[in-house]
């Protein structure tokens, strides 16, 4: 009896200063100013990654984001419009020397976020149905031209729709041809690459057709880009129609990748 009363005494002793140490060691991390500058950072880290995500697929509002400003009305032909401040800046340049070139250039499509690709894909999605696409067929289909959301670079405010699209760039209009001539000839004066040009052997194989209209900001758009093959997977591209079937099509590596070679 004894004896048990010995070993009893004993545990209780060792369970104490054992407590004491875990306790001890809890206080001293939480003291240590090394320590508690590294988890400040940590968090710091992983709020910016987040916030990094969030502007890479287009779950923000440019209204809010402190890198966006809106763009003066006379620059483009939608109620409102928000940018990329470097964006803005660097179109004004390249419109004023336009001007002076006598070519007008005007922005027809600037930012959209996830909520606006999505309202398009989602649009375009459901007549394709009704027509008795496959959901296979339908995205093929509308990634002729539109993106899915969250693979956009019109989420990253760097990318414009000058003056027109398909129809108004069909090579058929004259006043067209001379304003994509001067953009061919002018844009990477003022940073803008045609990220979506002709397909061809030894150019650009994949993704969307060609657009002569979609213009990139490359000095922020590249960085955004290389975010973005880092930060950025399949599970990150859902809630929205066939969403699911994004990794199966390989859309990251042949559509947000599949860019004219001279832009990179």
């Amino acid at each position: 009896m004894k004896n048990q009363i010995n070993l009893l005494l004993i545990s209780i002793i060792l369970s104490c200063v054992t407590s004491t140490d875990d306790n001890t060691d809890i206080v001293n991390e939480k003291q240590n100013p090394e320590i508690m500058e590294e988890n400040r950072n940590n968090t710091d880290d992983s709020i910016i990654i987040q916030e990094k995500k969030k502007l890479l697929t287009g779950r923000y509002d440019p209204k809010l984001h402190p890198e966006f400003d809106v763009l003066d009305n006379i620059y483009h032909t939608k109620p409102e419009m928000y940018l990329h401040k470097g964006t803005i800046n660097a179109f004004i340049k390249m419109r004023t020397q336009a001007q002076k070139d006598g070519i007008s250039l005007i922005i027809v499509s600037g930012t959209r976020n996830f909520y606006s690709q999505k309202s398009i894909w989602e649009r375009k999605y459901t007549q394709n149905k009704k027509n008795g696409l496959t959901n296979r067929e339908n995205i093929r289909k509308i990634m002729l031209w539109s993106s899915m959301p969250s693979t956009s670079r019109h989420h990253w405010g760097t990318d414009i729709d000058i003056n027109g699209f398909d129809t108004y760039f069909n090579g058929t209009n004259e006043k067209a041809n001379k304003e994509y001539e001067w953009l061919q000839n002018n844009a990477h004066k003022f940073g803008f690459c045609q990220v979506y040009s002709e397909k061809k052997e030894g150019g650009r194989i994949t993704g969307y057709n060609e657009e002569k209209w979609h213009w990139s900001y490359m000095p922020i758009a590249n960085q955004l880009l290389e975010d973005y093959k880092k930060l950025i997977t399949y599970s990150d591209i859902n809630d929205f129609s066939a969403s699911e079937l994004a990794k199966e099509l390989n859309i990251i590596e042949e559509y947000v990748l599949g860019i004219s070679p001279t832009c990179k």
